[in-house]
């Protein structure tokens, strides 16, 4: 069999065409997974559900039976290269940015979660340790005890609130919040010193904050799920400690 000069060159012409395009496949890279969180009770910017919030529950303050609310169900995607535990904070970033900061923004925080762990599932009990997912600890802000405390912005409008009488009196108030996944290079994280208790009438301290700040300072990764709220309790059964 023969050829024209004309054939070879459309034979060779052909061949590289082939050999571009299978080149271009073997190079391609799939694209990196996006380290998100995500919720199955609300969309990201959307408003929390009254149900994970302090609306019909009583006022979490000082001296008050502890307060269970319900958290909701969280799942979020595997983090990069390197990590050994995630880590989530739920806060107030209405109050957490304000100046001064308002400490009692820092709702909750939960750490040491082992990387087979991807979710947490609705209603997770408050105390340690936490039965469901092994090697996991938490820690709520001031006033509150070892569990998740949903939003509750608008409390000083409650029935039975002290700031009721004010002048001005209060509004209902409606609250930026964020849940924080962090992608930590450690299956433990090195706590932080608690501080001492602050004196009396001094601004409230949180531990959440401390862990916070650990982990935005260690982590390899995060992701953020916003959402909102203007929930207010129940009423308050007697005042609130100062």
């Amino acid at each position: 069999m023969s050829f024209s000069r004309s054939s070879m060159s459309l034979l060779t012409f052909g061949v590289g065409l082939f050999a571009a395009a299978t080149n271009g496949c073997s190079d391609e890279k799939s694209p990196a997974t996006t380290f998100a969180i995500t919720s199955a009770a609300f969309q990201d910017g959307q408003a929390i559900p009254d149900e994970y919030t302090c609306t019909g529950k009583t006022f979490p303050y000082s001296g008050s039976p502890p307060v269970d609310h319900t958290s909701p169900q969280l799942s979020w995607t595997a983090g990069p290269a390197g990590t050994m535990s995630y880590a989530i904070v739920f806060k107030d970033t209405t109050l957490t940015t304000a100046t001064p900061i308002n400490e009692l923004g820092y709702h909750w925080a939960i750490y040491n979660i082992p990387t087979s762990v991807l979710s947490l599932a609705k209603g997770l009990p408050s105390g340690n340790p936490i039965a469901a997912v092994t090697g996991a600890k938490q820690y709520s802000g001031p006033l509150f005890n070892d569990g998740f405390v949903g939003p509750c912005p608008s409390w000083s409008v409650a029935p039975g609130s002290p700031l009721l009488g004010t002048d001005p009196a209060p509004t209902v108030s409606t609250d930026s919040y964020t849940f924080t996944v962090f992608a930590m290079p450690t299956a433990t994280i090195t706590e932080p010193t608690m501080r001492p208790a602050p004196a009396t009438d001094a601004p409230p301290i949180s531990y959440a904050k401390d862990l916070d700040d650990t982990l935005i300072a260690n982590a390899i990764a995060s992701a953020k799920l916003a959402t909102t709220s203007s929930a207010q309790p129940a009423m308050f059964a007697t005042p609130p400690a100062p």
